[in-house]
């Protein structure tokens, strides 16, 4: 099932909505220090996790929220993006077994 519209909302996570389902996810709680490009960095993973690695859209839409929320805790648009094992660390750290 294609997700037809996912959609990040900063500090209050996002929702992903289909024809059948509204699914919603909680943001991470962190102390943002630059918001900047964590719209692109939600965006991005989410591609990834859903259409490349093939993840359901409530794991999609954990992977994309983490994210974006590793993205607010770095300087920079660009410069700020997270790396893959930067993301899988911030995920196993908080008790997420999701393959990437």
């Amino acid at each position: 099932m294609w997700a037809e519209t996912s959609c990040y909302l900063g500090d209050k996570g996002s929702i992903a909505v289909t024809r059948d389902r509204v699914i919603r996810t909680p943001a991470f709680r962190i102390n943002p220090v630059d918001t900047t490009g964590a719209g692109d960095a939600f965006n991005a993973a989410f591609i990834y996790a859903y259409v490349v690695k093939g993840l359901d859209l409530e794991e999609a839409s954990i992977v994309a929220n983490a994210a974006a929320a590793l993205k607010c805790l770095k300087l920079g648009a660009q410069t700020g993006m997270p790396k893959l094992r930067e993301l899988k660390g911030f995920l196993e750290e908080r008790g997420y077994a999701i393959s990437l």
